[in-house]
């Protein structure tokens, strides 16, 4: 059984207050695991990753799932980006002490996990651990994007290159909300660039894994991946 988390609160740039629900391992955390959690950007709470959590305590790893602004109003998808680079860092100050810190997360929270690090903005994240992440900002939110902002820098393809953090990408293939070609492209990307990648193709799943069998299978190999990635 999960134990309850710890809640904890931090700040982004902007002064917003945030929240942070973190996992605490029974022994030294052999690593440090940032969970952004799904809802297309406009939805959810750190409690939708609280499912993903026991398959990381099991292998000694904290967990820690964040919020994060959704898109309301005048919020760009920078807004929500600022709020991702606030909690990366928050983690690797306040729970990762001297373990590794992996970036992680499921559909949006995916996207989230992704583009900081590759800005180079969180330099503490060695890792990304991703679930039937969104590969990029599409057509539906090109008006979310800054005013004169370049589309090619918030696709995480075309940018891996700035900084090649090794990723583990796990998808469903029968997702048809994200379909599993997206992360079969961005671990040809990061390949591209030389990075380490691997992408776990889950039989039968679709994009919320909420199969009692594939459910589980899909929150062991999040887990797994971290131990592939500190290799």
């Amino acid at each position: 059984m999960i134990v309850r988390p710890e809640t904890h609160q931090f700040e982004s740039a902007a002064g917003i207050v945030l929240d942070a629900h973190v996992f605490k391992p029974t022994a030294e955390p052999a690593a440090t695991v940032a969970f952004f959690h799904p809802g297309g950007f406009t939805m959810g709470d750190p409690t939708w990753g609280y499912r993903f959590a026991e398959a990381h305590l099991e292998r000694s790893q904290a967990f820690v799932s964040l919020s994060y602004r959704h898109l309301t109003g005048e919020l760009t998808i920078d807004d929500l980006l600022d709020d991702a680079e606030a909690g990366l860092d928050w983690v690797a100050g306040n729970v990762a002490g001297t373990s590794p810190v992996f970036s992680s997360g499921h559909s949006a929270g995916g996207y989230l996990a992704m583009v900081p690090v590759l800005r180079d903005i969180s330099t503490a994240i060695v890792g990304m651990s991703l679930l039937a992440p969104v590969p990029r900002i599409g057509s539906s939110l090109q008006d979310r994007l800054p005013n004169g902002a370049d589309p090619a820098q918030f696709d995480p393809a075309q940018v891996v290159s700035t900084r090649p953090v090794p990723a583990v990408f796990v998808h469903g293939r029968l997702d048809d909300l994200v379909p599993v070609e997206g992360s079969a492209r961005l671990d040809q990307a990061w390949r591209d660039a030389g990075c380490r990648s691997k992408l776990v193709a889950i039989e039968g799943a679709d994009h919320f894994f909420n199969h009692p069998i594939l459910g589980d299978q899909a929150h062991e190999q999040l887990a797994e991946a971290i131990g592939w990635l500190a290799g």
